[in-house]
């Protein structure tokens, strides 16, 4: 009579299933590398496949340039864009204005947030403009806009003819300082988005 253990096997069947084990694990941990290896390659390709789509490998780069007179100061607005695809949106990507004096010859160069340098502006981008006659003096009034629906998407800044800037109403609490700086510095009309900044490179 052939001895069984409490399962009911016998010792010859629990040799096979023990000789059998290595080779079943062998077979699962060549199954996962090959899986692991089919994701690499899936990956791989999707990411390939990405980046021919929308060239994010090779950023289309070119810049604008917008100039015009304000009183006696001939204003140069040069912006770099970047885009992705031929299709896509335009980003920009820094901004410098340049103002010369025409009766001195002296130019300034200024970020688009104009003088002196605030971290909060650093990285802002003008997208429209207007000269606007002041009591004593003419001023560069420019739009922002950074998209979305919020107070602090979209805003003006008063910079002199200098590259200085008088003020900004980007957030609330400096609406009404705005407002207050308008009227004392005697520009004409009220606050109203600028001429947009075209975004087409010139040919």
């Amino acid at each position: 009579m052939v001895a069984k253990d409490v399962n009911g096997r016998s010792k010859q069947e629990k040799d096979l299933i023990c000789e059998a084990a290595p080779n079943t694990k062998k077979r699962e941990s060549s199954m996962k590398a090959k899986q692991t290896i089919i994701s690499c390659i899936g990956i791989t390709a999707l990411l390939i496949l990405s980046c021919s789509a929308t060239v994010f490998c090779k950023e289309i780069n070119y810049k604008t340039k917008t100039d015009f007179i304000c009183d006696d100061t001939k204003i140069e607005i040069i912006t770099k864009y970047f885009k992705f695809t031929s299709d896509s949106p335009p980003h920009s990507e820094e901004q410098t204005i340049t103002l010369k004096d025409i009766k001195t010859g002296i130019s300034i160069e200024t970020p688009s947030s104009g003088k002196p340098y605030d971290k909060d502006l650093d990285a802002t981008s003008a997208d429209g403009y207007q000269c606007v006659k002041g009591k004593k003096q003419s001023y560069l009034v420019l739009s922002y806009r950074t998209g979305g629906n919020c107070v602090e998407c979209e805003w003006q800044g008063i910079l002199d003819l200098k590259g200085n800037r008088i003020v900004v109403d980007r957030y609330k609490k400096q609406k009404s300082s705005f407002a207050h700086k308008w009227k004392e510095l005697g520009l004409h009309g009220s606050p109203k988005r600028g001429i947009d900044f075209e975004a087409i490179p010139d040919e």
